[in-house]
């Protein structure tokens, strides 16, 4: 009798272990689930507000006389986004480096506050070479913001980096940062030869 007693409290223990351990596992998957949405969400609305910027810079910006308006907005949203974005903007040779704020954002930092001693045929390079990089960039924006709308899971893949499409988005993201960065590299050094 005392065993079937102690089986009984055992089997009952148990029992009530495995539900509490089911329960809690329940609740940490839910809460997963929950934190992972609110990532991927986080990070699509980083992709939105960086296309929204390409986009208005492209709109907003004809001249060298425009880029001052718009260099503290682009600033701004490039300095917000570009440190959660997912895939990031790291080309090869520039691991150590973000490069859109370490390298796209000086470029119109630089264009931003030239005075008349720089001369129009630099100040026009840079222009130039600044709506570029800005088109390439609104592209690939163009790219994840339209691929999300059509298909609910690339938010998550997005932060999954062993995906098809986050690879994908990767490799475009390594392309432009690798061409633009050394365009960069070679007009700041023309920039500061002639710019004291």
């Amino acid at each position: 009798m005392k065993k079937t007693a102690v089986y009984r409290v055992v089997s009952a223990v148990l029992l009530l272990v495995s539900i509490v351990l089911g329960v809690f596992l329940y609740l940490t998957s839910q809460s997963n689930a929950k934190m992972r949405e609110e990532l991927a969400s986080r990070n699509l609305a980083n992709w939105n507000s960086l296309f929204s910027m390409t986009e208005t810079l492209e709109g907003n910006i004809h001249s060298p006389e425009d880029i001052p308006d718009f260099s503290k907005y682009q600033n701004a949203v490039l300095y917000t986004v570009s440190d959660q974005l997912q895939p990031v903007f790291e080309g090869k040779s520039t691991k150590a480096l973000r490069f859109l704020p370490a390298s796209y954002d000086p470029l119109m930092q630089e264009l931003a506050s030239a005075d008349d001693t720089v001369e129009e045929a630099l100040l026009n390079e840079g222009m130039a070479l600044y709506l570029d990089i800005n088109a390439e960039l609104k592209a690939i924006c163009d790219f994840v913001v339209t691929s999300s709308e059509e298909n609910a899971n690339i938010k998550y893949e997005l932060l999954d980096s062993q995906s098809d499409f986050s690879r994908q988005v990767q490799k475009l993201i390594d392309d432009f940062c690798e061409q633009n960065g050394e365009e960069l590299e070679a007009f700041f050094k023309e920039w500061n030869s002639k710019v004291k």
